[in-house]
């Protein structure tokens, strides 16, 4: 590939980046008036909805992952466009993290399609296909663009000299992606009356906030230390989310869907859509320990390039 294409494709992604940025940027606000159709009077409006029911967290979630793309497609697709060589790692280390989250999300996306009652045989089967595609051969395609010898040579050229990204390293990079998106997913449980499994059953209400904030602000600290490349930190991530994936594991796999149910406290009018969902406390326990365990690999990996790194500078 000639370097001129390879600064076309940079650009061309770079373009997309931002008007998938902006588009998120302009939907996520307009999705607030989602809250007012289900209040009480709205035309999909039903007893029970508000701060702590599903279809509330639901809603919350969608308008929050709007703007995470936002905050991530926008600053992306303007460095692709400026070929700053800073973004070269960011990207790797994204394709790593997809490839840890990308499971739990295929599982829920065949699962919704498995479950859709018009669903038929050929789109099945081509829906089946792009999933898995987009996976494994995209992640490979786009991996092995961002390794070659052109985009190296384009942003070099560019921008000389290490950049503070290509200081830190892919693995490092990895570990803080993940760590941001756990927070988040704290922060979610928050909407959900602070649920927070503790081994020997489930705490919500005070107690599973204050569980919740204590975890949030290990993280924090957690994450400030290993954009120092700390050693302490790389040891405490790996330890934190060792402790995160017995807790999580441990509890969901002696926990059944309507136990589950049973304790959130939806309204009943989501209780009984969700009582019928076919799930199994293993089901969910796979669905949040593989993500888990990735981050515990790349928290791992991270570790050794951190010891790495110190070892060259001492």
């Amino acid at each position: 590939m000639s370097e001129r294409t390879a600064i076309r494709i940079f650009r061309g992604m770079g373009a997309f980046m931002l008007l998938l940025g902006s588009a998120a940027l302009v939907i996520a606000p307009l999705e607030m008036i989602c809250f007012t159709w289900f209040s009480e009077g709205g035309r999909f409006g039903y007893e029970g909805f508000g701060f702590g029911s599903f279809m509330f967290g639901n809603l919350a979630i969608q308008i929050l992952s709007y703007y995470v793309i936002a905050l991530l497609a926008i600053p992306i697709g303007a460095y692709h466009w400026m070929l700053r060589r800073s973004i070269r790692p960011v990207m790797l280390a994204l394709l790593r993290i997809w490839w840890i989250l990308g499971i739990p999300l295929l599982l829920v996306f065949l699962f919704v399609l498995l479950a859709s009652k018009t669903l038929t045989l050929g789109v099945a089967v081509v829906a089946f296909a792009l999933a898995l595609l987009s996976y494994t051969v995209l992640p490979a395609i786009l991996g092995r663009f961002y390794r070659s010898e052109s985009v190296g040579q384009v942003l070099e050229r560019n921008h000389p000299g290490p950049a503070r990204t290509d200081v830190l390293g892919v693995p490092v990079l990895t570990v803080v992606g993940l760590a941001v998106f756990w927070l988040l997913g704290l922060h979610v449980l928050l909407l959900f009356r602070g649920l927070f499994p503790i081994l020997t059953g489930w705490t919500i209400g005070v107690s599973g906030l204050a569980l919740i904030d204590g975890a949030i602000l290990t993280l924090l600290l957690l994450l400030w230390g290993v954009m120092r490349q700390r050693r302490w930190a790389a040891w405490g991530t790996l330890v934190f989310f060792g402790v995160q994936t017995v807790f999580w594991v441990g509890t969901l796999m002696h926990t059944s869907w309507p136990e589950l149910l049973e304790i959130l406290a939806f309204p009943p009018t989501e209780v009984g859509i969700l009582d019928g969902i076919p799930l199994q406390g293993w089901h969910l326990a796979a669905l949040v320990g593989l993500p888990l365990v990735g981050t515990l690999v790349a928290s791992v990996v991270q570790l050794l390039q951190v010891g790495q790194n110190r070892t060259i500078q001492g």
